[in-house]
């Protein structure tokens, strides 16, 4: 292997989107001393992993060898996923691409990069330099700059902007502090074109990373795998009412059992809808018949026929991503199952199934990050909501907290859902000395002017509380913030913490993605107080890809969502209206009743003050507020 300008701790990740299509990024090493998981972690974006089902980690010193990748956990909030390769997958790689005993060590040993501090990132004028796969290209390229100030997204979040090339490719790659020593400061994460904009980017900050990794390395090492004996337990329990046993320890590689047991209705419902076992007398074969027939042994049931095991954990998997149809078609190729039996490594990928399987012992999961304890919030932009509160001040504004974090730094010291944050101070706290802080008014946006800045640099609560650095056990400074608040009817508090890292109790919470199966019929829609509203039905979550909507458990329950507009976030389901659970409606029939009733009521002599509705979507949360004339 000839040397090159790479790092063995970074790598291309590709994700297949169809046929023709692949979703492409960066994504760099974390942790490649995972004792009890043997597994190398990477970091990437969200948006890299999240069009697709399979995921690759391709590496620039083996010629764009493809690892099978697992997202173990993602974070779409803050765009940051975390992936998993194999230890043996990776170990086995290099002994077969590189011949030098020196430079194999050091691959097989690819370090974590190291991050900086947050002292080491400015908004402005910071020596930066990205280094990843820009257009998707094998070798890897580097593009320096400096940081040029704050971006405000769309959705409320910002982002530090970088007078460096970033290119499609680059996201999710890291972001280093040119120094001495380079130290990761960052996550390239989006490009910014036009006609005025040209070679700038945004990226994702170190706090930020920091804020979320703990939470998705804790998925990792706190996973639950399954064994032998718990896989049998499964299928046992499983396929009893079918008329198989099946008990032999040889399924210990059979990491997609969980799933099929988990999904056993809709996977049984697809298999014979495809006919994906064959057919018999014009009839689908059930997939015990199918077993029986090529995988288990017909004179000794307990036991696997050459390859049935193989054939088997192929199946599964490719079940698990959805690939009935091409399954289907194999049952009529030339020699059928018994031909993909007897030579089943041909139908699958070049590394070996058992191994690539190593990497999915656990269902992604979907992480909700708050940093403080706040999910979202919205700013305060009509009189209606200063009504609300009570607010009688002309130069109170600010921000809403709409959701909070159960045990959140935010909740334990008296923070409440609905708060309207209008000022805060951060005062330093040592030893011996305690530094009060200037009390800082927030506007109408729930943004402020840093001192010594412009009137035109204005950054949010969020992003200044960001960049505080955490107190720690032995650390001779902490950082105390003092939130002052409104709530209803004009009743103030405060809200006082220090910044810390979170106990393993305080950690976000997950959730599992599963598949959505709901088929409905064309929604109706309606437009109230100018949001306009639809049910959630299977053609509107494809549409607008609402993945949180496939937990099977939950996909039959009537929901209304709204679907444009500019005050609520397309795609988020409405949870209250005036005040009223919307659980209680069972259906669209139901809901519409109810705002009739409404704007009946909304006519009459005693009418209500407010017309309010609450909506959430993936952790965001939004309370509208409209006074009634």
């Amino acid at each position: 292997m000839n040397n090159c300008n790479y790092s063995p701790s970074i790598a291309r990740i590709s994700t297949p989107v169809d046929i023709t299509k692949q979703a492409v990024g960066t994504g760099f090493i974390v942790e490649n001393t995972c004792k009890g998981d043997k597994s190398i972690l990477f970091l990437t974006n969200a948006h890299v992993v999240a069009p697709g089902k399979i995921h690759n980690v391709e590496l620039a010193w083996c010629h764009g060898e493809k690892l099978p990748a697992h997202v173990v956990a993602i974070c779409y909030q803050r765009d940051l996923a975390l992936l998993k390769v194999d230890r043996e997958v990776w170990e086995k790689t290099v002994q077969e691409y590189v011949s030098d005993s020196k430079e194999a060590a050091l691959i097989m040993a690819a370090p974590s990069l190291p991050f900086g501090t947050v002292d080491m990132l400015q908004p402005i004028g910071t020596k930066v330099y990205c280094q990843g796969h820009p257009l998707g290209l094998a070798d890897q390229q580097v593009s320096w700059g400096k940081t040029r100030g704050v971006y405000n997204m769309p959705n409320g979040e910002q982002r530090i902007l970088i007078q460096a090339p970033i290119n499609h490719g680059n996201s999710g790659g890291p972001v280093f502090v040119d120094a001495e020593s380079p130290s990761v400061i960052g996550i390239s994460t989006m490009k910014l074109s036009g006609q005025q904009v040209e070679g700038e980017g945004g990226i994702i900050t170190l706090m930020e990373i920091q804020a979320v990794l703990p939470s998705l390395m804790q998925e990792v090492k706190s996973g639950s795998n399954v064994n032998a004996s718990e896989l049998m337990a499964i299928i046992g329990a499983m396929m009893s009412g079918h008329g198989v046993q099946i008990d032999n320890p040889q399924a210990a590689g059979y990491q997609h059992m969980a799933w099929l047991a988990n999904n056993w209705e809709e996977f049984n419902t697809k298999w014979m809808e495809h006919a994906v076992g064959g057919t018999v007398s014009s009839q689908p074969r059930g997939f015990d018949a199918w077993m029986n027939r090529h995988v288990l042994t017909p004179e000794r049931p307990n036991e696997f026929q050459y390859n049935g095991e193989k054939l088997l954990n192929m199946v599964i998997h490719m079940c698990h991503q959805d690939r009935y149809q091409h399954l289907a078609e194999y049952k009529s190729t030339v020699g059928g199952w018994r031909e993909m039996r007897l030579a089943g490594e041909k139908h699958v990928v070049k590394l070996d199934l058992s191994q690539m399987m190593k990497t999915c012992k656990q269902t992604t999961k979907l992480l909700h990050p708050p940093i403080f304890g706040w999910e979202n919030v919205q700013s305060v932009q009509t009189n209606d909501y200063k009504t609300y509160y009570g607010i009688k001040e002309q130069n109170v504004n600010g921000m809403i907290v709409n959701t909070v974090l159960p045990k959140s730094l935010y909740e334990l010291n008296g923070g409440k859902e609905g708060d309207l944050v209008y000022a805060f101070r951060i005062d330093k706290v040592s030893e011996n000395k305690l530094e009060h802080g200037d009390t800082i008014m927030l506007d109408k946006e729930g943004k402020f002017s840093p001192a010594g800045t412009a009137l035109g640099c204005r950054i949010s609560l969020t992003t200044a509380l960001h960049h505080i650095p955490w107190f720690k056990e032995g650390d001779a400074l902490k950082h105390r913030v003092t939130l002052n608040v409104y709530r209803k009817d004009g009743e103030k508090a405060d809200v006082s913490f220090v910044v810390r890292c979170p106990a393993s109790d305080e950690l976000p919470k997950m959730r599992q993605i599963k598949p959505f199966n709901n088929e409905s019929k064309p929604p109706a829609g309606v437009n109230i107080f100018g949001i306009p509203m639809t049910q959630c039905t299977l053609n509107a979550a494809i549409q607008m890809k609402l993945m949180e909507y496939a937990d099977p458990k939950t996909h039959y329950k009537f929901k209304v969502i709204c679907v444009g507009g500019t005050r609520v976030m397309p795609g988020a389901t409405l949870t209250k209206l005036n005040d009223e659970d919307t659980s209680v409606f069972k259906d669209w029939n139901d809901f519409m009743e109810a705002n009739k009733k409404f704007q009946a009521l909304c006519k009459s002599e005693s009418p209500p003050k407010y017309w309010t509705a609450e909506f959430e979507r993936l952790g965001y949360k939004v309370k509208i507020i409209n006074k009634i004339n």
